[in-house]
């Protein structure tokens, strides 16, 4: 009985660690980015797209290639580059 809990807790934990190493590559996180993205076009009714997303957790964020467009297609927002932290 404790090795198939020792068992399932290593598996648990494996899994943790994959999902981890997967947010931090660029690709990943870009693709969530973009998820939400659509997500946030669909509620609000604006168009928004995020070229590219670099994620280092608890420390920094940069955006690139942010265009946000209201309901007319306007642009409300363009920039090259949008950071925190770091």
């Amino acid at each position: 009985m404790k090795k198939k809990i020792w068992k399932w807790l290593l598996v648990l934990l494996g899994i943790i660690i994959l999902l981890y190493l997967l947010l931090q590559t660029s690709w990943v996180q870009t693709r969530l980015t973009n998820f939400i993205a659509n997500q946030l076009e669909e509620q609000l009714g604006v168009d928004v797209e995020v070229g590219k997303v670099d994620i280092d957790f608890f420390y920094a964020l940069k955006l690139e290639y942010v265009l946000i467009k209201d309901h007319a297609l306007d642009t409300m927002l363009y920039t090259k580059s949008i950071g925190l932290g770091g």
